[in-house]
């Protein structure tokens, strides 16, 4: 009974010493790039008028007869420092989950899919290079032909809303899961239920390609 007990002492001393050590590296982090680092939460996801969105995290707007793509806002405070690297060519027909924009987080790349079937008809090559802190009014990357149907099928509205918030807690949770299996990574959680902006950039390739198969993918 006494080695039990003694074990077990044990065991919770060096549980407490694993969640020390995890929170002073964290705040260290926090500490070395700012006393106030930038966060986002449910609370500050917005589903701007006419927007709809994919499970991809990219939205369709119409538009004289065509539809504005993009990519929202929520994924773009997730990755931080995102700048296109690549759109697809005007003249290509896509189907929906095909790859329209490639791009680097802080130097990791991620791939955004068409969230509609059609024709690219135009490409807004003054995102390439630059950094989105955006997702919507001029930052779309392509204008498509699509049936009228297509649009219908993607999220808007309160339904957006809720998704969008689902998918922040979906998010928190991988952080959580990830923030074990990682070097540090930086701060993920920060002040209850705030997340730091561009935390996941933050991660190595592996884990960004994993956050791109879960969030970025449909």
């Amino acid at each position: 009974m006494v080695f039990i007990i003694l074990v077990a002492t044990i065991l919770v001393a060096v549980g407490i010493e694993v969640l020390f050590l995890r929170k002073k590296r964290v705040l260290a982090h926090v500490n070395e790039h700012s006393s106030s680092p930038v966060v986002f939460n449910r609370s500050s996801l917005e589903i701007p008028e006419g927007y709809h969105f994919s499970p991809g995290h990219t939205w369709a707007k119409e538009d004289s007869g065509k539809l504005k793509i993009g990519i929202d806002a929520f994924v773009l405070k997730a990755l931080g420092n995102l700048k296109i690297d690549k759109l697809t060519p005007a003249g290509n027909s896509i189907k929906k989950g095909d790859v329209i924009f490639e791009a680097t987080a802080n130097s990791k790349r991620v791939k955004f899919r068409s969230p509609v079937d059609g024709t690219i008809d135009f490409v807004n090559n003054k995102i390439i290079g630059k950094q989105l802190t955006d997702g919507y009014g001029d930052n779309w990357g392509v204008k498509v032909t699509a049936g009228s149907d297509q649009i219908t099928r993607l999220l808007s509205d309160g339904a957006a809303l809720e998704w969008m918030k689902s998918e922040f807690r979906r998010l928190k949770d991988f952080l959580s899961f990830n923030s074990f299996k990682a070097e540090p990574i930086g701060a993920t959680m920060y002040d209850g239920g705030n997340v730091v902006e561009g935390v996941v950039s933050d991660f190595d390739d592996d884990l960004v390609v994993e956050f791109e198969e879960n969030f970025l993918t449909f």
